[in-house]
């Protein structure tokens, strides 16, 4: 008997850490949630060229899906911000083909976010994505309206 009350004792425990664990995933996948102007990319700060929309990220929690644009090409994807707190896989599925006057901030766009593996929330507006280093590789502000 008593190693049955140990056992469920024990269980109930298991179960506790576990729900824990997943709302702190989730929370972190929710901070994500909506639109961001990308706005500093490896502490550059972000000018779009004439006739360019200003390059952004939208992040969808409940399905995981990643959207935006580059500044000249849309983009989709998936994001994966479950697997331990502050960790972010992002996978760009395709984008658009089109060609612009000016592709050099496509380009900085497109070649930095394959390398982005950790998130930090700075503020309720500002989110930064890092590489491998400490230094971040993006740094987003929440879309107006958003």
């Amino acid at each position: 008997m008593k190693k049955l009350i140990i056992a469920a004792c024990c269980t109930g425990v298991l179960l506790l850490a576990g729900s824990c664990a997943s709302s702190k995933n989730a929370a972190g996948a929710a901070s994500l949630e909506g639109e961001w102007n990308i706005v500093e990319i490896e502490n550059t700060a972000v000018v779009p060229p004439k006739e360019t929309t200003f390059p952004y990220l939208g992040f969808r929690a409940a399905d995981g899906s990643l959207y935006g644009t580059a500044g000249c090409n849309r983009l989709i994807g998936r994001f994966n911000a479950g697997t331990k707190p502050g960790r972010i896989d992002l996978e760009i599925v395709g984008t658009t083909k089109m060609l612009c006057a000016d592709m050099t901030l496509e380009r900085k766009v497109t070649s930095v976010l394959p390398g982005v593996k950790k998130f930090k929330v700075l503020s309720a507006d500002h989110i930064a994505l890092y590489g491998s280093s400490k230094t971040p590789l993006v740094v987003l502000q929440r879309r107006a309206g958003q």
